[in-house]
Formats: structure tokens, C-alpha cells, sequence
């Protein structure tokens, strides 16, 4: 799903460390974890989880796979969250699953994964439930069922999960295993819009630049969609982009702002942010003309998937010397190497 409805959102974010913690040596782990000690974190956890201390089992186990005061290494992670899951630690179960779910440190098996999310999930927990929710929707370890994606969703989104909520969001605003709902859309994108997430925000916008489910209204599309770039979001970065080369709702037409947003998401491998760069740099809008960054762009583009950016790419080498491609081309190889980071 692209455009206005990104793809629905796994959520697969490790817990940092349990919530749970008694008086004594787990106590003092989690109190060091907190604060960054994480070396001193992992010191007390070893023996406590081979004591058999299920809760130190799972957040050391987090270190292994965030490599926070240990060399990383899934394996081991996998095997300490093993130890803590077969205690029933809903933590871990859910952690042993995002392992599995992506193969890391144990073979990928999307099946392994649904069992552990369902066990955690039917402890409660919010994450194991997003989680098996996206798992149905998606049809990975299971067949495709978007009603019970949206029953898991619902029981995590009632919880307060943000990206539960972005995914309950999206399947109303489709009518994927439910009635399509503009109404209940707005609410559950809304909810988690006001917890920061950049992707409801994005998509709230959209509602309200088509009016859907409420009158149309471009300058709030405007103000969510801003939300939404700056806190980092690609497609939001790239609207901002266009509102600001054509002059929208409460936007001064800027080429230079424009170019600045769509340098943000161009950074992120967004393809037609790309493109529109190579653009301003061709016709030297907001930019200084310049065939040769031009290039540049238009070939990260066409190495990032796009046919679209060949013809562009065609159009402004045919005003270009071969000297000049050939330092488009090492600029584009520099740029990648550098992760699109300060490609200008």
C-alpha cells in the first residue's frame, strides 16, 4: 500500500527492558539499563538469567540484539528470549517472534512467529497483538484474513498503541475487513496522530485535502502533512515539496523551500523527490542550474528502481560533455556511499 496509505505498520520495536523488576540485583540492572550503563546492566543480568530469572533472560537478550553493552548477536538473544519465553514471558515471546518474523540469529519462519505473537497476545500484551494483526493482514504464517487483523488491531489500538491504531485506521479507510468507515478512520488516525506518528499524521492530512469524512479542508491538510515532514516522514516530506512549487493552501510558492523539503525525503531513497531535485537543478529553479547534479540525481533515481528518471536523465545529458557525465556519475556513486547524505 503506497501513496496516501503506507504500508500497515508491524510494530517492531524491542522492549528496552521489562517493566517488571523486584527489589535486589534485577532491580539494579534495570535502574543501570536506564541509565545507560548498559555494561553494567548486562554484568548483573548474566547470572541472574542463568539462575533462570525469566524477566533478565528477555532484557538480556535485548542487549544481544541491540548490541547495548555486548557485541551484538542475534543467536544469543534468540536463545536467551527462548529461555524466557518458555516461562511464559510475554516479552520475550513477542521478541522470539520479531527474530523469526525477520530471521535474525534463527531461520526465518513466519509460522514460529504467529505462534509466539499469538501466545503473547493472549497475555494482553499490545505489541504481540499489533503484531499478529499485521501478520493477518499481510497473510505471512497464516491466510490472509483482514477481519481478524482488524480484531487484533482493535484489542491493541484500545490500548493506546499508536501503530495499532494507524493500521485499524487504514483498514476502515479501505473496507478491508470492515465496512469502509471515513468516520471511525478519523478517529483511530487522530488518536494516533496525537501520539506523534508521523504516518497517521500524513494520512489525516489526506482526509482532509479529499474531504473525506469531513468538509475539505486544504489548510489543515497543510499543517498535518508539515507535522508529518518534519518528524521525518518521506511521502510527507514530498508533499510538502509540491505544496510549496505550486503554491497551495497557505503556502508561498518557494522553489528553494521546495527543493529543501524534497532533499529530506531524496535522502530517504524516495525516488521522485529525486527526481523532482534533478528537475530544479535542469531548470536551475530555487537552485542554481546545474547540469551535473542534475544527473546526479536523476541516476540515484534510476539506481533506486525509477524508469521514470531515465528520460529526464536523457533530456539533460544531450546538453552535457562526456567529462561532465562522467562527474554526474562518480558524484551519484559518492552520493550512494554516503547513504544520500549530504549528496550537495
Amino acid at each position: 500500500m503506497r501513496g496516501s496509505s503506507p504500508q500497515l505498520l508491524a510494530l517492531h520495536i524491542l522492549m528496552a527492558v521489562s517493566t517488571c523488576a523486584s527489589a535486589g540485583p534485577y532491580e539494579d540492572a534495570v535502574d543501570a539499563a536506564a541509565r545507560g550503563a548498559y555494561q553494567r546492566a548486562a554484568d548483573i543480568y548474566q547470572p541472574l538469567a542463568q539462575e533462570g530469572h525469566a524477566a533478565a533472560q528477555n532484557d538480556l537478550g535485548v542487549l544481544y540484539e541491540k548490541g547495548l553493552g555486548v557485541t551484538q548477536d542475534y543467536a544469543k538473544a534468540g536463545k536467551f528470549y527462548k529461555l524466557a519465553a518458555d516461562q511464559g514471558n510475554a516479552f520475550a515471546r513477542v521478541n522470539l517472534g520479531v527474530l523469526y518474523e525477520k530471521g535474525l540469529g534463527v531461520p526465518q519462519d513466519y509460522v514460529a512467529a504467529v505462534t509466539l505473537y499469538r501466545l503473547a497476545a493472549t497475555q494482553g500484551l499490545a505489541l504481540a497483538q499489533s503484531n499478529l494483526g499485521a501478520m493477518y493482514a499481510d497473510g505471512r504464517g497464516v491466510t490472509q484474513d483482514f477481519s481478524k487483523a482488524v480484531s487484533w488491531f482493535q484489542q491493541a489500538a484500545t490500548q493506546g498503541l499508536a501503530s495499532a491504531q494507524f493500521n485499524l485506521a487504514m483498514l476502515y479507510q479501505e473496507g478491508k475487513g470492515v465496512p469502509t468507515d471515513f468516520a471511525e478512520a478519523l478517529k483511530w488516525y487522530r488518536l494516533a496522530s496525537e501520539q506523534g506518528l508521523a504516518e497517521a499524521q500524513f494520512n489525516l492530512g489526506t482526509m482532509y485535502e479529499r474531504g473525506q469524512g469531513v468538509r475539505a479542508a486544504p489548510s489543515e491538510a497543510i499543517k498535518l502533512w508539515r507535522q508529518a515532514a518534519s518528524n521525518g516522514f518521506m511521502l510527507a516530506q514530498h508533499q510538502m515539496g509540491l505544496a510549496y512549487a505550486e503554491g497551495r493552501e497557505d503556502v508561498q510558492q518557494d522553489n528553494g523551500e521546495a527543493t529543501r523539503w524534497w532533499k529530506l525525503a531524496a535522502a530517504q531513497g524516495y525516488a521522485p523527490a529525486q527526481i523532482n531535485i534533478g528537475v530544479m537543478y535542469a531548470k536551475g529553479l530555487g537552485v542554481p542550474h546545474d547540469r551535473v547534479r542534475a544527473y546526479m540525481w536523476f541516476t540515484l533515481a534510476i539506481k533506486g528502481g525509477n524508469s521514470n528518471a531515465v528520460k529526464y536523465q536523457q533530456i539533460v545529458a544531450a546538453h552535457m560533455t562526456s567529462q561532465q557525465i562522467a562527474e554526474a556519475q562518480s558524484k551519484a556513486t559518492a552520493c550512494e556511499a554516503q547513504k544520500q547524505n549530504g549528496c550537495d
